[in-house]
C-alpha cells in the first residue's frame, strides 16, 4: 500500500552522542528487497567499527554535513549530494569528523531485517 514515512517518523536507535538510526523502510515488509534507514551522526561519532556484509551492497546518500569513509585501504569524504558505493564482501567503515552532525540515507538492496545485518 503506498503511504508517505513523515519527517522524523519512524523507530529511531542509538546514543544522541554517536550515530543514531532511523529505519524507514524495513526489508521485510518489502519480501527481503530492500531496507532503507537514515543515518544520523553526532558531530565526532562513528558509525560503526570496520565491517563487512556477506549479502548485500550498501549505497549511501550523504544529505547533510560530511562524512568519511574508509574501504579497500581508502579513506574518502563525501558532502551533500555524494553517493558512496559500498559492495558486499568489501571491509568499510563510516564517520563524522567535523563538529557539525551529519546525515545519510542508507539504501540497503537485498537487506535483511531491520533488526539484524550480516
Amino acid at each position: 500500500m503506498a503511504h508517505v514515512i513523515r519527517s522524523g517518523a519512524g523507530e529511531v536507535l542509538g546514543p544522541p552522542a554517536g550515530c543514531r538510526d532511523r529505519f524507514l523502510v524495513d526489508s521485510d515488509d518489502f519480501g527481503g528487497r530492500v531496507g532503507l534507514v537514515e543515518h544520523l551522526l553526532a558531530p565526532r561519532s562513528i558509525a560503526a567499527p570496520m565491517h563487512r556484509h556477506t549479502k548485500e551492497d550498501e549505497f549511501s546518500m550523504v544529505l547533510e554535513g560530511t562524512v568519511w569513509f574508509s574501504a579497500k585501504g581508502m579513506e574518502l569524504t563525501a558532502g551533500p549530494g555524494d553517493l558512496v558505493v559500498k559492495p558486499r564482501g568489501e571491509w568499510h567503515t563510516f564517520w563524522n569528523a567535523d563538529e557539525r552532525p551529519a546525515r545519510l540515507l542508507e539504501i540497503i538492496p537485498r537487506a535483511v531485517s531491520s533488526t539484524r545485518f550480516d
